[in-house]
């Protein structure tokens, strides 16, 4: 594998590669760090084409973003890097999709469990990202997963998924599939605010984890958020909601989890509430404030929607290392809302 890296490195014109090291093996992307005999240090990574199909897009959002944040001074981004060719990308013989940034050095990611203070920087530097683009019209920027945070369009799919689905694996949902689709008056406020002025389209990162925002080392505050391949026109919920589902939860999605051991982290909602809210400034609408804490219930439920459908579909989409890890999964994310709906409540 190093050879091949050292291959790609080549194309984005770094001369004798000497260090090669794996940044994140994630879910979707394999991303190096590649550093040369002049210390020239640059960021590769392989775009997974099962998921992005028109992986160009994801090139072209992010030259169009970095170009608006550079002319505003507003925001600073890794700045991408073009091949000996002049172009944006380079597909090696296998068909895989490459493309190249800077190297931030003296940066590193955060994982979970997370700190108070960490939650309320990452919330900020995700919101401030939001905030530096609000000059750019979001219909600049192409729409990569379409309906990715669709909710009426996710609670569809749950529903053809249960006109499709084998005996066993409907009988053993019902009661979740029931505590589902009774909670269908979010789908409602999802179409209500989509369709009201006041809940304004902004470009939103998409997918708002901890380990997408880059912090110094030294002053441990956030610099900016990364991956930004999934930015595309949406509305309030994403974000903020995204971090209240991943960040908040005392048993992360990957757990199974009980009604007793899930929990939220109130001081960690509570400083996700605040720094996003100081991130966007004076840019978010009174609407929009007094439904902030409802926007991790909109993104829970969709995720509960999501791996339900996955597993009513006999796990064709999400990696699953046992036969009941949707359901459980799913599972997991009903407890959670359940429990932000009681906080929400008091």
């Amino acid at each position: 594998m190093a050879t091949e890296i050292e291959e790609v490195a080549y194309q984005f014109g770094l001369r004798e590669p000497i260090r090669v090291s794996l940044l994140s093996s994630g879910l979707i992307h394999q991303t190096y760090r590649v550093e040369d005999a002049n210390q020239r240090t640059i960021v590769l990574q392989a775009i997974n084409q099962n998921v992005f199909k028109e992986p160009l897009k994801i090139i072209q959002n992010y030259q169009v973003v970095y170009k608006h944040l550079a002319a505003t001074n507003a925001l600073q981004i890794p700045a991408a890097q073009n091949t000996l060719k002049g172009e944006s990308q380079w597909i090696d013989a296998s068909g895989n999709f490459w493309r190249a940034t800077t190297f931030i050095s003296n940066a590193y990611t955060e994982e979970l469990p997370i700190t108070v203070d960490k939650a309320y920087q990452a919330a900020k530097s995700f919101a401030s990202l939001t905030r530096a683009l609000i000059t750019l019209a979001p219909q600049q920027l192409q729409i990569v997963i379409p309906d990715f945070h669709n909710l009426k369009y996710r609670f569809h799919q749950l529903e053809k998924a249960v006109t499709e689905a084998t005996p066993i694996r409907l009988k053993k949902s019902s009661p979740l599939l029931n505590g589902l689709l009774t909670r269908k008056n979010y789908v409602d406020f999802y179409e209500y605010a989509i369709n009201d002025p006041s809940f304004p389209q902004r470009i939103m990162h998409h997918d708002c984890k901890l380990s997408n925002i880059l912090f110094n080392k030294y002053t441990q505050e956030a610099i900016c958020p990364i991956d930004l391949d999934t930015l595309m026109p949406g509305y309030f919920f994403s974000d903020i909601g995204d971090m209240i589902r991943s960040m908040t939860p005392t048993v992360n999605e990957g757990v199974v989890a009980t009604e007793q051991n899930m929990q939220v982290r109130k001081d960690i909602y509570e400083a996700l509430l605040a720094g996003y809210t100081e991130g966007m400034g004076d840019e978010l609408t009174n609407n929009e404030k007094a439904n902030l804490p409802l926007a991790g219930h909109i993104m829970t439920y969709m995720q509960a929607l999501r791996f339900l459908t996955d597993y009513l579909n006999n796990d064709c989409y999400y990696q699953t290392s046992y036969a009941e890890q949707n359901y459980d999964r799913a599972l997991n994310q009903l407890f959670l809302l359940q429990k932000l709906e009681v906080l929400h409540s008091v």
